[in-house]
């Protein structure tokens, strides 16, 4: 054995056995043996759906064999007769069954078997280590060859200090990225395999001719596709596993750690070592007519054709605990089904960890941003240093390059965009020209297409560099000492493609796989109870071809895996340093209440069948549905009461009866996906880090929807039995949108080394343009591959192929899962026939069809085809479909209803907007277009609004309800009080003067003063005169009132932080904001690839010469939601149409005061109508023309904000829902509203008051209440004067203004409102009073004046208390 230092590394992997023979391949399920009468009945198969529980004996019902479909690698020739888009056909099981029809068993020219392929399979499992990366330990392991080597087959980047590649400059193929000498690095993967067959009872070889024939051992090694018995091996062959050295975790430990014994001195030591991986399967028993007794594979395919546990929901999580929801009406019978029972009961914690209904509101609300790919949307760069709370800081010098900037950043983003889509663009035309005919291209038009697109990506690539430098010039070279710092703009999103999910069909992936791997030493192995040795003949036959450091590290393997065979009657030795292999363990599940270990042996075969799924292939009938037969609506959740707003069908449309065109628009999709262990794994993460994460007395609360402690401890340690496969419909979109996904051949090789693009020689067409230069220019923009051009197009003219947005519904027509040994179970039987089976998944509610009729009895799904008598009886407990009344009604469906999507990368732009500084003459652009650069445009008009700065405040006003005078008080956006107006008088409204009884700030009657001419005093001023205008009897300003009243009363408590300031006790600020909205592409419109198809009904962007509302998507767009707190608007103004081409000086700010548009108003009609939605275009502002031009690009980009005028909580974000892309949610810095609230003043009128003491005669100038005090203190009493009488007031120091008439008349204009008011106010002392009479002598005073709370005597600032 060698030395401590050098003891090799067991790695431990799983082995498979599968045994193939005519009977495997029949498809036909085991026939059970005849037992006797009195022996035990046999037991149930999972998902048995025949007579006793027990599974259906037929052929349809058990598993088929694929026949071996490889990779056709002559589609990767670059050969216009060859050349395809995927070289892996999908699985066809047509015909796949009995063993005479199947290629793989049969060889159908001669109908003869195929001897050669009988037999047993072996596989096994290449450990996770293997597949992931790890981190060196030191430079030279970092640096070897062998790091190298594995890191360029994997197509990564290796460290510049590599010996190998010592002349590199360690740059990508763009030259100005060095490769991090610090990233991971792969081991190699084992290339190399020895296999020992060791057979223990030779009496079971058939026939007994051959008993003397077959050794008791026998060897074989394996390399890729090869296989040699050792015995015909050279000597000087070295069988070694793997060369790569195994890195020691030495350096990384704690020095005061204290390993065991054994591995100390191993731990320290920086020699080199081998790793062996290894693995044993025991009892393997071949019977060449025979089927193994136990195949799971046919019992998942009766429970996959008996109960289509189908279930399709936007993630693996949704479309889980839809399964589960649906099948909570079945009387547990098992395991199983009660782990689905309690995942339903936790979906609405998994959705939010508060147990309170606006947290899981918002919660559900949120966890639709996960139905979304979020796509980078590019950076914006924000003031060093500070936090959410304060107020960016800085020089002006400082902000006026930070809003440069940005501006060349956002510049830049676009660049970026646009660049990618036009490598891909250039791939297109390459791929259209090697895959299609010669005489369907034209060298000269292609040439020219060609060197267009060149151009374009060159221009673009340069100006990329060009504003990377600007960008670093003006931030600064040295980051640590920027005054600006670069974050995340919003990103762009779209929706992922519907997840499928499969339940009762396990995955083959061991339960531990993503566990730490339990390696073992040399020295760890089992050793044989006796002295004697377990092969006679290894010292001859096989340790001479091992490497003289392996031999005895396999000689001890040998000998464990004879020690530890079943048929031991030995026991072995186990002394305190020797581990169990890995796998030679039993599956653990619960009896009662205890956990016992006594399930299969993971290592034995036990005449079963192994099960292993690889992927899934799948097949789907889409139908296009009209864009103008969907309506955004508010519509019903099951999980939570509050409706959510969603795409639907309305009521009175028949999908099966109503489509405008006789002819279906309809397509069959088809894809594969690979069966991944994470969503399992993922679950059981989520569900542990719940129960982890909430408070012991939470989780035991008895109404508070967890479950009992027995129910957690059960749902914990049995998850993995609950077994379900996902995968998502990936192409589903990419398919709509004319372009495929697959295994292809590419123009381009990327060196795994430097990450240089390497242009394929045998890639270029010189004579159509493309020559190195231009296939370099493609770079890795190579995915996905456009439809064949010659595709024919459909034969109705109103039909395309091509899909600017997927909006319609889907059912499957196959659904293959196929195992790594070629097993494979269908949900649909492949036997082609008229009327094909039909499937009936359960639906989240996200792709559920609304329901038609509103007669409970009547009512079923609306879908495009009328369902039929069914071939196939519909499973029984019934597949529950998502309705209104679902748990009383369920309703099956057999369509999946996808909503409108856009099929391409797209945001919801969401900003306060503030007035533009600049303006441009109005100058005449040409119209964009889609196809072509726009040329050198004029600058633009000056649009009247741009995005506000993160250090402007885009508050131009506040509102307050003062509930004790019936009054709305309005502030200046400092928190200066500017005017208030009252629910009285004779015309229902009464407006005070202005500033009472304040008075006029000092620069107020400066007619040059921008303070109080500027559009925002203006608006703020129009609002007053709206509020008290006497046209309608005070009908608007009781509408606003109630308006105000319901929303306060649904919005979430203020922050703690508000209960310090004064106006608290009087009502809560709203705030007024103008905001802007669009709806951004994150590149141009996507066109179809087939040349002649038709054009789609509707575009994205408008097409050539057309104006933008015909023939465009319009997109709705619903501003807030009264039925969610934690939403803060709470209604909004329109602006004035034509306002972009007003200049800011023209007066206001453009709102439309007629109607205030809310969820709380309760009329259509009237001056606070019901919310309605705004209808957004989407967009898409190429940087093509404004390449050198930032200001022009940013001015074109907010031409297309839809601005409105919002009233709002301060406290709470609004929220925009669109149904098209996750909620999008606006808030205002805490910093726009701490300094306005600390600087109003709590106030409201009061009187008239009869009081026993008199107020003073003349206005004291002490006394007097100035305009620009910012604290107001507590007034002393006066000698000779006495206080105030009123009743106690709580809640602070409060002091009583008392009016006065000066001397001097006459008034001003300000504003150009209206007269200023004459009296002044004094503040007064208030002394508290009770109800007891105590007969004081006249004579009394009446008086009549305000209550204000003023700073205590300590003093404090503003406000604030």
């Amino acid at each position: 054995m060698a030395s401590n230092t050098k003891q090799a590394v067991l790695v431990p992997l799983k082995l498979d056995a599968f045994v193939f023979n005519a009977a495997v391949c029949d498809g036909i399920r085991p026939q059970p043996k005849p037992t006797p009468a009195s022996g035990p009945a046999p037991e149930p198969g999972p998902g048995a759906g025949g007579k006793n529980n027990e599974p259906d004996v037929n052929k349809t019902t058990a598993a088929k064999i694929a026949p071996i479909v490889q990779p056709n690698y002559t589609f990767l020739r670059l050969d216009d007769d060859y050349i395809q888009a995927d070289i892996l056909n999908h699985v066809d099981l047509h015909h796949s069954w009995p063993s005479t029809f199947n290629s793989r068993f049969t060889d159908l020219g001669d109908f003869s078997a195929r001897e050669r392929r009988q037999g047993v399979y072996l596989h096994w499992t290449i450990p996770r280590m293997y597949r992931s990366a790890v981190a060196a330990a030191g430079k030279d392991p970092a640096a070897s060859a062998a790091f190298a080597q594995a890191r360029a087959a994997r197509g990564y980047e290796t460290p510049v200090e590599d010996p190998l590649l010592e002349g590199d400059k360690g740059k990508d193929n763009d030259g100005d990225k060095k490769i991090d000498p610090t990233a991971p690095a792969f081991p190699n993967v084992p290339t190399r395999w020895l296999v020992i067959r060791h057979i223990a009872d030779k009496t079971t070889i058939k026939p007994e001719a051959a008993h003397d024939k077959v050794k008791d051992f026998t060897a074989w090694v394996i390399e890729s596709d090869r296989l040699w018995e050792l015995k015909d091996l050279a000597e000087d062959c070295d069988l070694q596993v793997d060369v790569s050295p195994f890195i020691s975790a030495a350096e990384g430990r704690d020095k005061d750690a204290n390993p065991a014994v054994v591995f100390k001195d191993w731990l320290q030591a920086s020699d080199e070592t081998r790793i062996v991986c290894h693995g044993a399967m025991y009892n393997v028993q071949w019977d060449r007519e025979a089927k193994p007794k136990k195949v799971p594979a046919d019992d998942f395919a009766t429970q996959l054709n008996n109960t289509l546990p189908l279930a399709v929901g936007t993630t693996p999580m949704d479309a889980l605990t839809t399964y589960a929801r649906a099948h909570k009406l079945i009387d547990p019978t098992g395991t199983p089904r009660q782990l689905e029972e309690y995942i339903s009961k936790l979906e609405q914690h998994l959705l939010a960890r508060d147990d309170g209904v606006e947290a899981q509101q918002q919660a559900a609300d949120l966890l639709y941003n996960w139905n979304y790919l979020r796509v980078d949307g590019g950076q914006v760069w924000n003031v060093a240093g500070k936090n959410d709370s304060e107020r960016p800081v800085g020089t002006p010098d400082v902000l006026s390059t930070l809003r440069d900037i940005n501006k060349l950043q956002q510049l830049l983003d676009a660049v970026v965009r646009t660049t990618a889509r036009l490598r891909w663009e250039l791939f297109a035309e390459w791929w259209k020209v090697v895959t299609s005919p010669k005489k369907d291209h034209d060298p000269d038009n292609t040439k020219t297409l060609v060197k267009g697109l060149q151009d374009r990506i060159e221009a673009l690539v340069t100006r990329r560099d060009e504003l990377e430098k600007e960008i670093k010039d003006l931030a600064g070279p040295d980051e640590t000492k920027r005054k600006v710092q670069p974050g995340a703009r919003p990103p762009f999103y779209q929706q992922r493609d519907p997840t499928l999910l499969v339940g009762g069909v396990k995955s083959g992936w061991p339960l531990d796989y993503l566990d730490e791997l339990q390696i073992r030493l040399e020295s760890q192995t089992v050793t044989a109870g006796t002295g004697d040795p377990v092969w006679a003949s290894f010292d001859t036959e096989v340790l001479p071809k091992l490497p003289d450091n392996l031999g005895p590290v396999i000689q001890s393997l040998v000998t464990e895996f004879i020690a530890l065979r079943p048929e031991t009657t030995s026991e072995p030795v186990l002394s305190d340093n020797i581990s169990i292999p890995l796998f030679h363990d039993r599956l653990s599940h619960r009896r009662g209440d205890k956990i016992v270990a006594d399930g299969p042996w993971r290592d034995r075969w036990e005449e079963t069948q192994p099960w292993f799924p690889l992927f899934l292939e799948w097949e789907i009938e889409y139908h296009h549905i009209p864009f103008e037969l969907w309506h955004l609506e508010p519509r019903r959740s099951r999980t939570l009461t509050a409706a959510k707003l969603r795409y639907g069908i309305g009521k009175d449309t028949d999908l099966s009866t109503d489509l405008p065109s006789t002819k279906p628009d309809k397509h069959t999709i088809q894809g594969r996906v690979l069966i991944l262990p994470q969503p399992s794994f993922s679950l059981e993460a989520k569900i542990k880090q719940l129960f982890a994460d909430t408070p012991s007395l939470q989780l035991d609360e008895k109404d508070g929807g967890f479950l009992d402690p027995t129910a957690r401890e059960l749902l914990t340690n049995e998850l993995h039995q609950l077994a379900f496969l996902s995968a998502p419909l990936a192409g589903l979109t990419a398919h709509l949108t004319t372009v495929l996904q697959g295994s292809h051949i590419k123009p381009n090789l990327r060196d795994g080394r430097t990450g240089a693009i390497i242009s394929i020689k045998d890639a270029e067409r010189k004579t159509h343009g493309f020559g190195k230069e231009q296939l370099q220019l493609m770079g890795i923009e190579t995915d996905s591959t456009p439809f064949d051009p010659a595709m024919k197009p459909p034969s109705d003219a109103s039909h395309s192929l091509f899909k600017p947005a997927t909006h319609g519904q889907f059912r499957f027509t196959r659904l293959n899962i196929i195992d790594k040994f070629g097993q494979a179970i269908h949900a649909i039987d492949p036997t082609p026939m008229r009327d094909p089976q039909r499937v009936w998944p359960c639906i989240s509610e996200w792709y559920a069809p609304q329901l038609l009729h509103d007669d409970p009895v009547k009512r079923q799904p609306n879908v495009v085809v009328d369902p039929k008598p069914k071939p196939r009886p519909i499973p029984k407990p019934p597949v529950f479909f998502p309705s209104e009344d679902y748990d009383t009604n369920p309703k099956p469906c057999e369509f999946v209803q996808i909503p409108p999507q856009i099929n391409q990368e797209s945001r919801l732009n969401a900003t306060f907007v503030v007035r533009s500084d600049k303006v441009y003459p109005d100058t005449s652009s040409p119209p964009r277009t889609t196809t072509t650069p726009p040329s050198d445009q004029d600058p633009p008009s000056t649009p009247f609004w741009r995005p506000a700065d993160e250090w402007e405040n885009p508050i131009w006003g506040w509102v307050i309800l003062n509930l004790a005078n019936m009054g709305i008080q309005l502030f200046l956006p400092s928190g200066t009080f500017y005017r208030e107006v009252r629910l009285a008088g004779k015309t229902g409204t009464q407006p005070t003067p202005e500033w009472l009884p304040f008075e006029p700030p000092s620069s107020a009657n400066d007619s040059n003063s921008p303070k109080f001419t500027d559009p925002e005093m203006r608006q703020l001023q129009l609002l007053v005169q709206r509020l008290g205008g006497s046209d309608d009897d005070g009908a608007f300003l009781r509408a606003f009132w109630k308006m105000i009243v319901a929303a306060t009363g649904t919005m979430e408590p203020a922050p703690d932080a508000y209960a310090s300031f004064s106006n608290a006790l009087i009502g809560r600020p709203l705030a007024l904001v103008n905001a802007g909205w669009s709806l951004e592409l994150g590149s141009d419109a996507l066109a179809s690839q087939v040349v002649r198809d038709n054009n789609p009904p509707l575009t994205l962007l408008p097409r050539d010469g057309e104006e933008e509302d015909k023939g465009q998507y319009m997109w709705g767009v619903k501003l807030g939601d009264s039925q969610r707190g934690f939403d803060g608007l709470v209604g909004y103004f329109k602006t004035r149409d034509g306002l972009e081409g007003e200049v800011p000086t023209t007066g206001d700010l453009g709102l439309v005061l007629d109607t205030v548009i809310s969820d709380f108003g309760d009329e259509t009609t009237g001056p606070v109508k019901k919310s309605e939605q705004i209808i957004l275009p989407a967009f898409y502002e190429t940087p093509e023309g404004s390449l050198h031009d930032a200001d022009g690009y940013a001015q074109r980009r907010n031409a297309h904000l839809t601005v409105v005028g919002m009233l709002v909580d301060p406290f709470s974000p609004v929220h925009a829902y669109t149904g098209i892309l996750p909620v999008r949610a606006l808030p205002l810095p805490p910093w726009t509203w701490q300094a306005a609230l600390a600087e109003m003043k709590a106030f409201f009128h009061a009187g008239p008051l009869v009081v026993t003491g008199d107020v003073p005669k003349v206005l004291n100038p002490e006394q007097r209440l100035k305009p620009d005090t910012e604290v107001v203190g507590l007034p002393g009493v006066r000698e000779g004067e006495g206080a105030v009488g009123l009743p106690a007031v709580a809640g602070g120091d409060w002091a009583w203004l008392q009016p006065y008439y000066p001397s001097e008349s006459g008034g001003s204009e300000v504003g150009g409102m209206e007269e200023e008011a004459k009296e002044r106010y004094a503040v007064l002392p208030v002394a508290a009073v009770d109800e007891r009479a105590r007969f004081e002598e006249g004579p009394y005073t009446a008086t009549e004046g305000y209550v204000m709370m003023v700073a205590s005597k300590e003093g404090t600032a503003g406000g604030k208390e």
